[in-house]
């Protein structure tokens, strides 16, 4: 009769602990369940390839701005495609971000049709045009050891390249003058890269008249954040 009572209380305690244990891994399961939604619900980190017009930038210095116009661009040449951003900031700066990196644009000047600087850039080679002698010197192979400047503000700047380019904007109008004109036929709107002293970027786009923007490359270490809106 003991033995009975002793394998029924035995049978008791084990029907128990199998009870507590299907009911803490169902908890188990519901918390990876929920944990699980919870992470694939959540969106996505923002970056400046996802960036918006309306969301903000906020750098480590507490300086906040908003993303005012996005343009997405792209530059087809016979073997490839390559994309990039231009990301025109609410205090007239401009980040390019792309896959060469992220460049933060912190001053823009622009060079109309019969001023010098424009002269001086947009020029024929045989007359010392900036844009026309790199291409020139490209062709023929000898850039490398004939490198092509451009000097502006008592600043030099060597040319790294030269193309044409396609834009799809969003967000509010671009402003007026070089941004304004681009137009929907890649071969009207033409960009160039100068590399300065000190890690200085050049950044210009011709249209009808030319933006000249000069600014650093952009790390995370320059960045608190970019939110959305």
């Amino acid at each position: 009769m003991i033995t009975t009572v002793v394998l029924l209380l035995l049978l008791s305690l084990v029907i128990a602990a199998i009870g507590v244990w299907f009911s803490r891994r169902s908890r188990l399961q519901d918390d990876r369940q929920k944990s699980e939604h919870q992470a694939s619900s959540a969106p996505p980190e923002l970056t400046f390839e996802t960036i918006d017009p309306g969301d903000a930038v906020v750098f480590w210095d507490e300086t906040s701005v908003l993303a005012e116009t996005v343009l997405e661009c792209q530059e087809n040449l016979t073997n490839r495609t390559t994309h990039w951003r231009w990301i025109l900031l609410s205090d007239g700066k401009l980040v390019e971000s792309g896959p060469m990196g992220r460049t933060l644009y912190s001053s823009a000047t622009v060079f109309y049709q019969g001023t010098a600087p424009f002269a001086e850039l947009t020029a024929d080679a045989d007359r010392g045009g900036v844009l026309k002698t790199f291409e020139e010197r490209v062709r023929e192979g000898n850039v490398s050891h004939q490198p092509v400047t451009f000097i502006y503000d008592g600043n030099r700047h060597r040319m790294k390249s030269t193309g044409t380019f396609a834009a799809t904007v969003k967000g509010n109008s671009l402003p007026p003058g070089p941004w304004s004109d681009i137009t929907a036929n890649e071969q009207d709107n033409v960009y160039f890269k100068m590399a300065g002293g000190d890690g200085e970027e050049a950044l210009g786009i011709w249209t009808t008249h030319i933006a000249f923007l000069v600014g650093r490359r952009l790390t995370d270490a320059d960045l608190k954040g970019l939110y959305g809106q």
